[in-house]
């Protein structure tokens, strides 16, 4: 066992091709028995990526010394610490540890916790003042039982991402080597300087029995025999990662991708629900922070807060970085710039915040972006939302780099709005529709999106229905303008009131008790689409009546709907995941987004002229499971249109059902029953002198 003994290289690069992990990190922990580290950054998916070296170095007899750094924004905060460890710092402090601690999955934290309690890791955190940027500096000493030493300094920060996976730098020093021995014995001194806490402007806090303890916490790792084994289990692990091709893009998503950087690094993404958009995206943050040097700040937008938990899940899985997540919570603003001001005093490399649209417009947040001096990338999900008149103040100028997702981009009746995300994005530079999907697929014999029954049924209203019906339109026409694009206030309120009439006829009822019978009560896991959750006169909403329905047969479900908390509807997803559920009765927050690729039917009892919306809502039972690769979706439409009475409303009501018969088209026309909605359509069409 000797350092001596290796032909190491005067520098590793990763932009040559140097594996910096195999070929510096592995073979100095087998033939070290101290280890000494200073680093910006500390992740313990480091044990994972070194394991084989970490247990060689354990069987040594190794001692693992560690120091990281957690940046103080304020000189008064650094002066308390120096003057006492206060409360305030001790948790602070205890702080910083629980972090690391949740950070660990099941087996990082029993290695981890073994090697404390053991006495071969010893951690401490450096508190750093606020214009002293010493421990960004990132290097280690390796040192064998004969003396030997070494030290490699450069961009490496303590973390599996470091080693494994970024273009890293670092030179290399050895004490055998004639010209090196000065150096590498005055970083020995600096490591020591710092553990001991003797650096000037600094403050080298190590953890308590107490702190300590909570790695220890349920480890059942009781021998070095045991932790050996668990480093193994590590390796095939990562062999086996190895084996298996990373994440790539597939060949339309790489063509956004290079559509994107052509078009200066801005874009809108137009692809179908289900087409991987979330993914896309992502990789294009790939190529950006190849452009600069992994230093940048990513700001994902998105529609709720359901959403943000599936976007975290996928930065994680293909960033290999944990986001920060700001909720409506009263410390996210406190939080976000001390995450910026370490971006800024290069403490992190890189930062990816994940924000819903009822905050990234705000000026607190806004001006926490401002105050960044990174490159700065924005993706808006479902980008129509960006639109809007006050959520469109988050549109700032800072962003270089932009990226619109949604597969209906355009906001409904306002032109303005959609012109705004059009400039801003930079336009439309890559189209991809669910017929798109529908006929394509990843290899032969398998498509992108499932392709779908479309049963469409007529719903007729009762006599008193179609009365108030009569008596709303009659009202409509007197303030009906034909020569405008938008009605004025009170011609809307009319509409709105008649669209209600419809959203909660009350035969809808009646045909879905005798659907729910046709299919046994058999959803296969489906999603219910209902409106109308005002009481009506007997006291009941309409969504309440379709809950009823489901209750007297028994079925199991869950409600959905923006007024639940954000942890009921979290759950309600993760049991309809796993197939605890047989439907979910949703209103419109289940329209964006939400990623369920085992649900297989869709009942659509409500729903618009609006494209996003039925679009959204078709889209929700199309994605392909991976272990359903032939799944055929099934969609089951309530359509209710009156035929027409009075020539006088003629015209005012063809333009509505128009736009009514273009959705149920729409739907139909990729279906694989097309020719059995044929005549519907066409009767529909006949009935109000519409041209197809």
């Amino acid at each position: 066992m000797s350092l001596s003994n290796i032909n190491f290289k005067n520098y590793y690069s990763g932009s040559m091709g140097h594996n910096l992990l195999d070929l510096l990190y592995t073979p100095c922990l087998k033939n070290s028995i101290k280890y000494d580290r200073v680093a910006g950054f500390f992740s313990p998916k480091v044990l994972s990526a070194a394991a084989e070296g970490m247990a060689s170095f354990v069987q040594n007899g190794g001692k693992y010394r560690l120091v990281f750094s957690k940046h103080l924004f304020k000189e008064e905060d650094y002066d308390a610490i120096k003057d006492g460890y206060t409360k305030e710092f001790e948790d602070d402090f205890l702080s910083c540890i629980d972090e690391l601690r949740q950070s660990m999955k099941d087996r990082p934290r029993k290695i981890l916790g073994w090697m404390i309690a053991n006495g071969h890791l010893e951690i401490k955190i450096a508190f750093k003042t606020p214009d002293n940027a010493l421990l960004h500096s990132k290097w280690g000493n390796f040192e064998d039982n004969s003396g030997n030493r070494l030290n490699y300094s450069g961009s490496i920060n303590e973390t599996e991402n470091a080693w494994v996976r970024q273009v890293e730098y670092s030179d290399v020093f050895c004490s055998w080597n004639e010209g090196d021995k000065s150096r590498v014995d005055q970083k020995f001194d600096l490591f020591e300087t710092i553990w001991n806490n003797e650096a000037p402007n600094i403050n080298v806090l190590e953890f308590t029995e107490v702190q300590k303890n909570q790695f220890r916490i349920d480890n059942d790792i009781e021998n070095q025999q045991q932790f050996s084994e668990q480093c193994e289990l590590y390796d095939s692990e990562r062999a086996e990662e190895k084996e298996n091709p990373p994440l790539s893009p597939y060949k339309y998503q790489q063509e956004a991708i290079d559509a994107w950087i052509d078009n200066d690094y801005k874009g809108i993404f137009a692809l179908a629900t289900g087409l991987g958009k979330t993914f896309t995206s992502l990789f294009c943050v790939k190529e950006y922070a190849k452009l600069h040097d992994s230093k940048y700040l990513c700001v994902i937008v998105c529609p709720s807060e359901s959403l943000i938990y599936q976007w975290k899940s996928e930065v994680e899985k293909i960033l290999d970085k944990t986001p920060l997540v700001l909720m409506d919570e009263s410390n996210w603003s406190v939080k976000l710039k001390e995450e910026i001001g370490s971006l800024n005093n290069d403490y992190e490399d890189n930062l990816v915040c994940l924000v819903t649209y009822h905050t990234y417009f705000k000026p607190n947040f806004t001006s926490s972006i401002e105050q960044c001096d990174k490159n700065k990338i924005i993706i808006c999900d479902e980008v129509h939302n960006s639109g809007a008149k006050t959520w469109r103040k988050g549109l700032i100028d800072d962003f270089d780099a932009r990226i619109a997702l949604s597969a209906t981009p355009k906001r409904h009746f306002d032109d303005e709005g959609s012109s705004i995300i059009e400039e801003y994005f930079d336009g439309v530079i890559i189209e991809r529709d669910l017929e798109w999907g529908i006929n394509n697929g990843p290899k032969e014999g398998e498509t992108f999106l499932s392709p779908y029954y479309y049963s469409a049924k007529e719903i007729d209203l009762t006599e008193e229905e179609l009365v108030d019906y009569r008596k709303v339109t009659q009202a409509m026409v007197i303030n009906y303008n034909p020569n405008v694009l938008l009605q004025d206030d009170k011609w809307m309120g009319l509409a709105n009131k008649r669209a209600k009439i419809i959203k909660n006829a009350e035969n809808k009822l009646v045909e879905l008790k005798l659907l729910l019978k046709k299919l046994d009560y058999n959803l296969d896991g489906g999603f219910i689409f209902a409106g109308g959750r005002k009481n009506d006169e007997e006291g009941s909403s309409f969504f309440e009546k379709v809950q009823s329905i489901l209750e007297k047969n028994k079925m199991k479900y869950r409600r959905f709907i923006s007024d639940d908390a954000k942890e009921d509807r979290k759950t309600v997803l993760n049991q309809f995941k796993s197939k605890r559920l047989d439907a979910i009765l949703a209103i419109d927050c289940l329209d964006e987004g939400i990623d369920i690729p085992n649900a297989e039917t869709a009942i659509l009892l409500s729903s618009s002229s609006n494209s996003k919306q039925y679009i959204q809502r078709r889209g929700r039972v199309l994605r392909v499971p991976k272990d359903n690769k032939n799944k055929i979706a099934k969609i089951y439409d309530f359509i209710c249109i009156p035929p027409p009475a009075e020539k006088k409303s003629f015209f005012m009501e063809q333009s509505l059902i128009k736009k009514q018969l273009n959705r149920f088209k729409e739907f139909s026309d990729i279906s694989l029953n097309k020719d059995e909605n044929q005549k519907l359509i066409e009767k529909i069409a006949d009935n109000w002198e519409i041209e197809l």
